[in-house]
């Protein structure tokens, strides 16, 4: 039978590494592989348990997830972690945090006061880009640029350090690797001789380009610093294990806007390097920091308004509501809808009801069928929804808006003219 599935095979997996301190190798990893079936379960649990795997389900896990040893990086024993769910690229930073504390709780089964220091305010989360928009670029060049059109190369390299976190020698190495085919050799980079740099040179300049391309990017915070009278937004030090082993010291008056932050989508800013997200806890390094930087790091700590709402029950509650169907309907319908369900190995894919079908024959009336569509709505995972009625003449759809605009026009014809099939009749628990 066709895999309805199919269509979503190329859905990232993206990693989180939780850093417990500022050495580098001291972290717990976890990949989201999102939902996946028993025997796959099996080996990816083998393969926390031992690092490796035999052979036969090396080739079994590679058939399920192409290149997932590149995919996946290392697997160190004891520090790797898989978690049944997607990170879509549609979420918000908000909700990534929620679904972080209750996926990583559920995952270690850990107590409400073990889970409560993973809350979404108790959390830091920045990651390394690989290619960041235009918006964003304009807005850290006019960073380094905020109060004159030109700088001395001393003052040009003490504000690149803000964003990047290298001195000029550590910039110039970077730019070697980034670069191989340009320059041979670090003496080579005339971007690093400038003793003037003007604002309007360096607008397209292809050094400073890759550099920020490759700049550290905070997910759950967002600085601002008072400017003529403006809030100019300012970006500073957002790698918090470099803060600590390079011993940088906060020298700078910002007004935290995390609420806007949170509020934003998972790509807002561009790719991500590896789709792998870095995250620290407050609990880990309460002990590790100065005051001023766990304020920096964790402004919402003492929000009292957040104290009083955001606890475990509230996050839990959150993710079942968001992550999980709940279809209210009257009791006599439950017979009849489970009957029209098609469950494959990867969970439910489609949800196709029909009238006078060939392959099904039921007794549901139009105004119970487009009762159950109606009380449907559609997800990233779950992009179409389609009812036909009125002895299969009339039908009407539902359509995901961010599935439609990753995957195109191409992929929704072929799942709106996907042929009907015989519907399985395998086990049903993970309808919710």
């Amino acid at each position: 039978m066709e895999k309805v599935c199919e269509s979503y095979e190329n859905q990232k997996i993206y990693k989180i590494l939780w850093h417990h301190s500022h050495n580098l190798g001291d972290y717990d990893k976890y990949i989201f592989v999102g939902p996946r079936s028993d025997d796959i379960k099996d080996i990816l649990t083998e393969l926390e348990k031992k690092g490796s795997l035999g052979s036969a389900n090396k080739k079994r896990l590679n058939k399920e997830i192409p290149f997932y040893d590149r995919i996946f990086g290392d697997t160190s024993t004891n520090k790797t972690y898989f978690i049944y769910h997607y990170i879509d690229d549609n979420t918000n930073i908000g909700h990534l945090q929620e679904n972080i504390c209750y996926l990583i709780g559920i995952k270690h089964g850990l107590s409400s006061s073990n889970q409560a220091k993973l809350l979404p305010r108790f959390q830091y989360l920045w990651y390394q880009s690989k290619n960041i928009n235009l918006d964003y670029y304009l807005e850290l060049l006019n960073q380094v640029f905020i109060n004159t059109k030109e700088l001395k190369s001393v003052d040009f390299f003490e504000r690149m350090e803000n964003i990047m976190m290298l001195n000029k020698k550590e910039l110039g190495s970077l730019i070697l690797k980034l670069l191989p085919k340009k320059y041979e050799k670090v003496s080579d980079i005339s971007f690093l001789k400038k003793e003037i740099f003007s604002y309007n040179d360096l607008f397209s300049n292809e050094e400073l380009k890759h550099l920020f391309n490759n700049s550290f990017i905070s997910l759950s915070n967002l600085n601002k610093i008072i400017f003529e009278n403006s809030l100019i937004t300012f970006t500073k030090y957002v790698n918090p294990l470099m803060t600590l082993n390079k011993e940088y010291e906060l020298d700078m008056n910002y007004m935290d806007n995390c609420e806007i932050q949170k509020s934003r989508l998972l790509n807002y800013f561009g790719k991500i390097m590896n789709n792998q997200i870095e995250m620290i806890v407050y609990d880990d390094f309460k002990d590790k920091m100065s005051t001023k930087f766990l304020k920096y790091y964790f402004p919402q700590k003492h929000v009292k308004k957040l104290e009083e709402i955001e606890n475990v029950d509230f996050v839990n509650d959150s993710f079942h509501v968001r992550e999980k169907y709940v279809i209210k309907y009257p009791s006599n319908f439950k017979n009849k809808l489970n009957k029209f369900i098609q469950v494959e190995e990867c969970l439910i894919k489609t949800l196709d009801f029909r009238l006078n079908s060939e392959y099904n024959e039921n007794d549901m009336n139009n105004n119970e069928m487009l009762f159950i569509f109606n009380k449907l709505r559609t997800y990233y995972d779950l992009p179409l929804i389609r009812i036909n009625y009125n002895n299969n003449i009339d039908k009407k759809y539902k359509l995901n808006k961010y599935f439609v605009e990753d995957k195109g026009k191409n992929i929704i014809l072929s799942l709106m003219n996907r042929k009907e099939i015989k519907f399985s009749t395998t086990d049903k628990s993970y309808i919710h």
